[in-house]
């Protein structure tokens, strides 16, 4: 974010091409018009940070539904639910420099919280692992290109480069002020509590549909 200097919406492109570079064309078109309807056609480094948050409270965010989907393949006759080899078989296909004791620590907090969900013992709802998932690709990703990065996404800013006179009568009324207001540690725990819990109890519910009203809670 620090390396682009903002003139219009569509100036985010590069930022998400390079963030997520699984997405292809229409996915990256999707992301990107979404943006623009969220900031309602502005753009500034903080209106981006915000517009993630908001991915990442909605559970939108195209990092974590790629996560989603790579555990969903390694998934087993447990509905949406993994245990810990099944967990670590399926990250070895996502990152493999997984740091092992913030892998056990992770997964450990994870269970817990499952488990005093009433959740089967040994199990975490792969939503959750989702976002574990997200933190360890994310983490290995930066770690690998942050001098690739930097550098493609120059080259990107200069060939996109136009006029100053372009940008004078045409797209300088997309560009806001900064106006970053921090949210507090409270708030975010607070708010992912609730959504944690919503997202727990109707998982909960399409559980047991799935598996015929079956309790699935640890005897």
């Amino acid at each position: 974010l620090d390396k682009i200097v903002w003139y219009e919406t569509d100036d985010i492109r590069i930022f998400f091409k390079n963030i997520y570079p699984f997405l292809d064309d229409d996915g990256l078109d999707i992301v990107i018009i979404d943006f623009v309807s969220y900031t309602e056609n502005r753009i500034s480094r903080f209106l981006a940070i915000e517009y993630i948050i908001s991915l990442l409270l909605k559970g939108s965010e195209p990092v974590y539904q790629e996560m989603q989907y790579k555990l969903s393949l390694e998934s087993s006759a447990n509905f949406d639910m993994m245990n810990e080899e099944e967990f670590r078989t399926g990250m070895e296909n996502i990152a493999y420099s997984v740091d092992e004791r913030l892998f056990t620590r992770f997964f450990d907090r994870a269970e817990r919280h499952s488990h005093s969900s009433n959740f089967k013992k040994g199990f975490v709802l792969m939503p959750k692992l989702a976002h574990i998932a997200s933190f360890f690709y994310f983490k290995q990703f930066i770690e690998e290109q942050t001098g690739p990065l930097d550098e493609k996404i120059q080259n990107e800013i200069n060939s996109n480069k136009k006029s100053e006179e372009e940008y004078k009568s045409r797209t300088r009324k997309q560009v806001v002020d900064e106006k970053l207001d921090l949210i507090k540690y409270s708030k975010v725990k607070s708010l992912g509590n609730i959504l944690y819990e919503s997202t727990n109890s109707e998982i909960l519910s399409n559980v047991s549909k799935y598996t015929g009203n079956e309790d699935i809670s640890a005897s």
